[in-house]
């Protein structure tokens, strides 16, 4: 009998064994959305890097602060991808919850008719988006960003306290 507890229940011909558990895999696609969120977000403002700059010289800032974040922005988004992507997780999680509150801020501001010019420099099919969509769309990556957070947060408290 003890013999049987041991062997292996996968399917014949199968070498796969996992023991992660499904919030692992959970977090591996939130994860997974995040990178593709902010690469998708830094090939379309350097895919156009023309419209990007006159987008963002169109926003309700002054020149200094445009000019800024002409640069800000895709470093910021570029080293979140980057950062998720590489072992410095927590750091790319951290930036890119810093990014989508900004954006998310400034969606909330649009919405509330703060600024009189409200253009969208986002790029791609997240321009086609109406100012409400772009808010869910916002909060729906921010709660994904915050539970991987707490994950990692987990994940790296576990082994911490083991050692």
């Amino acid at each position: 009998m003890e013999i049987l507890k041991n062997i292996d229940k996968s399917p014949a011909g199968s070498t796969l064994k996992s023991n992660h558990s499904p919030s692992y895999y959970i977090y591996s696609a939130e994860l997974f959305l995040l990178i593709l969120l902010w690469s998708y977000a830094v090939f379309v403002k350097l895919a156009d890097l023309t419209l990007f700059q006159r987008q963002m010289y169109q926003q309700p800032f002054s020149k200094g602060i445009n000019l800024m974040l002409i640069f800000a922005i895709p470093i910021l988004e570029a080293a979140a991808a980057i950062w998720l992507i590489l072992n410095k997780r927590k750091w790319g999680l951290w930036i890119s919850l810093l990014l989508l509150l900004a954006f998310t801020g400034y969606v909330i501001l649009v919405l509330a008719d703060f600024f009189p010019n409200t253009p969208c420099s986002c790029g791609g099919l997240i321009a086609k988006m109406t100012w409400r969509t772009h808010l869910w769309f916002n909060i729906f990556f921010m709660v994904l960003n915050t539970y991987c957070l707490f994950f990692e947060h987990k994940r790296k408290g576990g082994r911490k306290a083991k050692n």
